[in-house]
Order: C-alpha cells, then sequence, then structure tokens
C-alpha cells in the first residue's frame, strides 16, 4: 500500500540494512520528523538507510532512496 498525494504525512518508520538495497530491518517507527539518530551502530561499518512516510490511516510509501553512512 502506498501513501496517496492527497494525504496528510504524520510520522516516518526508518529502515537500516548493512547491505545495500536489500535487508531492511524497522529500527523506529512513527518517528515525527528529521532529524532521526541512530545510536545503535558500530565504528568502521557501514550501514544503509531508508525511511517510509506514514498517513493518519497508518499507511506507508514506498522505500526512499536509499542513504549511506560509514560510521568512524
Amino acid at each position: 500500500m502506498s501513501v496517496s498525494s492527497k494525504s496528510v504525512v504524520v510520522g516516518y518508520n526508518m529502515y537500516r540494512s548493512t547491505t545495500s538495497g536489500s535487508q531492511f530491518v524497522k529500527i523506529a517507527t512513527q518517528v515525527p520528523g528529521p532529524p532521526y539518530e541512530d545510536g545503535l551502530v558500530v565504528s568502521g561499518r557501514t550501514y544503509f538507510y531508508v525511511v517510509t512516510a506514514l498517513d493518519h490511516a497508518g499507511r506507508e510509501s514506498r522505500f526512499s532512496a536509499e542513504a549511506r553512512a560509514t560510521i568512524p
């Protein structure tokens, strides 16, 4: 199901993976908006993130474009 263009976004779900393009696991639900800080990362690892938007009925959009973060 996807959030239509007429829906009002009420929050975001955050997903993380250690593999680009797949195996995303939900790490946060109904985040009210940016910023979001992932406190469960390990130094030296690379993580990939995607976000979905939620409307008032709980419908979730498709994954956003992937973001990459390498932890120093």
